[in-house]
């Protein structure tokens, strides 16, 4: 299995590291693991490439939450 992320450039910004770590493994992550299920099931050569389309789909998905909350005034995200 490939490494996740490297995570050197975040290691600077300790405080921003851990709540951006505990934000985007809190959730279920399912559409990052779509994308890993679809690669597999086409072809599964490139787990890199897959590994990095999966969290580039959570971290846009979450963004995109983020921003629906912004714009509904909303308090809380996932009852935090």
């Amino acid at each position: 299995m490939p490494k996740i992320a490297d995570t050197k450039i975040l290691r600077g910004f300790p405080s921003e590291y851990r709540m951006l770590k505990h934000f985007v493994t809190k959730g279920k992550m399912l559409r990052g693991i779509f994308v890993m299920l679809g690669h597999d099931m086409y072809d599964g050569k490139t787990p890199d490439i897959a590994v990095r389309t999966a969290a580039a789909t959570e971290l846009i998905h979450s963004s995109l939450l983020i921003h629906d909350d912004i714009m509904d005034d909303d308090i809380l995200r996932r009852g935090e």
